[in-house]
């Protein structure tokens, strides 16, 4: 998963300069329907899920320079959602708004209907540097 341009300028001023980093203390994992890039985009909108949240994830130890979710989590869509395509994740340090900070694509995309819901089990999110 690469991190996000905020995340990388927060990380370089911490290792680079005297500068104080205030890290994220809370994390949410999001749900994308293209490549979000670097910036968060293409998240799903309520306007085509009204069930739609971001879910509050954790992390277990770092180890080879990547971190697990620990749980797992699900999202169970709205009954009058329209029908979407999760191609790819992303966190966030916020439920709404916030800053987004790595991201990465579903090795199988996950098709949701109304109604219908999508798991992922705890380890499938790996956040890495790389």
């Amino acid at each position: 998963m690469p991190i996000s341009t905020y995340a990388g300028n927060l990380v370089l001023d911490w290792l680079l300069s005297t500068a104080a980093a205030t890290r994220p203390t809370t994390w949410y994992l999001s749900l994308h329907t293209a490549d979000p890039g670097l910036t968060g985009t293409d998240e799903v909108l309520v306007g085509t899920d009204a069930a739609y949240v971001r879910k509050a994830i954790t992390f277990a130890a770092a180890s080879g320079l990547t971190k697990a979710t620990d749980a797992g989590v699900t999202w169970t869509a709205d009954a009058a959602a329209t029908t979407y395509i999760v191609t790819h994740v992303g966190i966030w340090d916020a439920l709404t708004g916030g800053n987004f900070l790595n991201y990465g694509e579903l090795a199988v995309p996950e098709t949701i209907e109304a109604s219908g819901s999508l798991n992922l089990s705890a380890g499938r999110v790996i956040a890495s540097i790389a």
